[in-house]
């Protein structure tokens, strides 16, 4: 039997899984411009790709597992020093960037064949760096925002208070911003406030001013 003609073949699929899906067939990639060390990558295009979910848990776990069995730290040096866990999150920056960098032409196939591979190619503070570059990557495609500066918390409080902007806006802050506005709104609640005062004219007892009615 022949495949019916795809404009004759129905989509149950909701709106929803449909979104879902499309994205299955593709990630986010950003082109980046990265100098690297002693400018050795300046004029180079590189790219970073959104990594999932599961990729992202898969990896700190990874990443913790090595530290220990790997690299040969002790569990009490890397749960209960500061050192032991920037080791840790050192080793979550090298894995993200071993699987977010990618040949900026399609099909975008990965730099590194893994964690290992990456550490022979990149220096340490090019892993950090190119890390921070990442964040800022996720950060711009996040629903989640977050303000900038005090300024642009006052304006948001200003925008809110106007109804310029509305309530459910609240919902996609993180949580600093959060404080952030509370705070903002606090601060506008408890300040005393002046009213200017008007020209009052003097009472006396007595009215100097009036006379007996003369004969």
């Amino acid at each position: 039997m022949n495949d019916l003609p795809a404009a004759f073949v129905k989509d149950s699929r909701s709106l929803l899984r449909k979104a879902l899906d499309a994205s299955r067939g593709g990630r986010a990639v950003e082109i980046v411009e990265f100098d690297g060390c002693d400018a050795r990558f300046r004029g180079v295009p590189l790219a970073l790709r959104a990594l999932t979910t599961d990729e992202e848990m898969k990896l700190r776990a990874a990443a913790a597992k090595w530290c220990g069995e790997g690299a040969g730290f002790e569990a009490s040096y890397l749960l209960d020093t500061a050192e032991g866990r920037a080791t840790v999150e050192f080793e979550v920056k090298v894995r993200t960037i071993a699987s977010a960098l990618c040949e900026p032409a399609p099909p975008h196939n990965v730099v590194a064949e893994n964690a290992d591979d990456l550490r022979t190619l990149l220096f340490a503070d090019e892993v950090a760096a190119l890390f921070e570059v990442y964040v800022d990557f996720v950060t711009k495609r996040s629903p989640i925002s977050a303000a900038k500066d005090a300024e642009e918390v006052i304006a948001l409080v200003d925008a809110l208070g106007k109804g310029t902007t509305p309530l459910s806006r609240l919902n996609t802050f993180e949580a600093v911003t959060l404080r952030a506005i509370v705070r903002e709104l606090v601060s506008r609640f408890t300040k005393p406030t002046s009213s200017p005062s008007l020209p009052t004219q003097p009472s006396t007892d007595t009215e100097s001013d009036s006379q007996e009615p003369l004969d």
